[in-house]
């Protein structure tokens, strides 16, 4: 680890164990699963200019498989690009008035994966070497997931359609507003001002 990050990684991946965005496997359990086996290996990204978290646990999808010569990345189908067009979004940003801010937190953290991805995007984890490693799995998709774009724009869709009863001017711009996590809603001032806090 660089910089002395240690700390900060144990503390990102309890975090992580904690909020069960990565799960610890049991013996049985993987004995039991008669599927796809996949180990990637795990390293911080440091972004020191955000405010929320500057290290961030990457799970390295592209690694080659010892035994194949395949990455996980190559198995893996990406899928159609559902995004939105950024220059249409900015574009549009610029014609607004008033508008409400927003970014979606964790936002590719609220995809839940099945049992098969569980076991394809295993990891091994310990503390120090005084400890036993330990299996682990992602039970959600995180940053860097080649399909994780696809899943987030569909959930999104899915959100709008089922919120258009409840605003349906709301809905709509969440499909048109978001440029995968970060976007705005537009809205008539006084409706800006009761949803501020």
């Amino acid at each position: 680890l660089s910089n002395g990050s240690k700390g900060e990684y144990i503390k990102e991946m309890e975090k992580a164990i904690a909020e069960g965005t990565v799960k610890e496997l049991s013996r049985e359990e993987m004995d039991n699963y008669l599927g796809p086996v996949n180990y990637n290996n795990h390293f911080e990204v440091m972004k020191e200019s955000s405010i929320s978290t500057d290290l961030r646990i990457v799970s390295n999808s592209a690694q080659k498989n010892a035994r194949s010569g395949l990455s996980l990345k190559e198995c893996m189908k990406k899928g159609l690009d559902g995004m939105a067009l950024l220059t249409e979004v900015l574009i549009h940003f610029r014609t607004v008035l008033k508008a409400i801010i927003l970014d979606l937190k964790k936002a590719y953290q609220a995809i839940h994966l099945r049992e098969l991805e569980l076991h394809l995007r295993r990891i091994l984890w310990r503390k120090g070497p005084e400890e036993e490693r330990k299996d682990y799995g992602y039970t959600l998709a995180t940053f860097g997931d080649l399909a994780a774009a696809l899943l987030l724009e569909v959930g999104k869709r899915r959100a709008a359609e089922i919120g258009r009863s409840i605003d349906p001017s709301a809905a709509q711009q969440l499909k048109d507003n978001l440029y995968v996590d970060d976007g705005y809603v537009r809205r008539k001032v006084e409706e800006v001002e009761r949803m501020l806090g």
